[in-house]
């Protein structure tokens, strides 16, 4: 304290800033994570069953799909596995191909 007045170090307001800013953007992202996970859970409500007689699997995938997938591309048996598009989509793909 120098004359009654508190000091504070020069970077002070540029820590505080960037402090806020972090805050800011950690709570929009957190929003816009709930607002994805609300759109969708109004559409497996509303058009879940639509979507599921499209698919030749006749289910809507899930995590646990996408995680094979990814364990097969981080093992050994997708180590020559380069530049491709692996479709987790259960088929929808190659069911919209045969139409056109």
């Amino acid at each position: 304290m120098v004359s009654g007045r508190l000091t504070f170090p020069s970077n002070f307001q540029a820590l505080l800033r960037a402090r806020v800013r972090n805050y800011f953007i950690s709570a929009r992202e957190e929003l816009i994570d709930h607002l994805f996970y609300l759109v969708m859970a109004h559409t497996l409500a509303t058009t879940g069953e639509i979507i599921k007689s499209v698919v030749p699997l006749h289910r809507i995938g899930t995590p646990e799909d996408v995680a094979g997938t990814t364990l097969f591309l981080a093992s050994r048996a997708g180590a020559y596995v380069t530049g491709a598009t692996i479709a987790v989509d259960g088929g929808s793909l190659v069911t919209m191909q045969s139409r056109l």
